[in-house]
């Protein structure tokens, strides 16, 4: 027996891009503020405020897998410092977008 809807469905997103609906969720593969993909799931984005770089992991390689935030830096630096500690510097593009970010996560910009 299936449950009956409490509210009938919409018809406003019809045809809506099912991963926009998803893009403002940090642990969501859509998130609008992924900056790069690094190595063996690890990923760098910018928070929802703009004001952390966050370094995060896959939890799983499967896709029912989440991004989990690892380390949480409010500088380029502190931030390049956690990544080749994390060994996620080996990728000199992935480096090369890191060295290009603004010094402060607050002044980043989502494009």
């Amino acid at each position: 027996m299936t449950k009956p809807l409490i509210y009938p469905p919409s018809n406003s997103d019809a045809g809506a891009d099912i991963y926009a609906a998803f893009a403002h969720r940090e642990s969501h593969d859509a998130y609008s503020g992924a900056i790069v993909d690094c190595r063996d799931g690890w990923r760098i984005i910018i928070d929802k405020t703009n004001t952390q770089y966050t370094a995060q992991k896959r939890s799983s390689s499967t896709n029912t897998g989440v991004w989990i935030g690892k380390s949480h830096c409010t500088t380029r630096d502190e931030l390049l410092n956690v990544c080749s500690r994390l060994k996620l510097l080996s990728d000199a593009s992935v480096e090369a977008v890191l060295r290009a970010l603004p010094e402060y996560a607050r002044d980043y910009s989502k494009k």
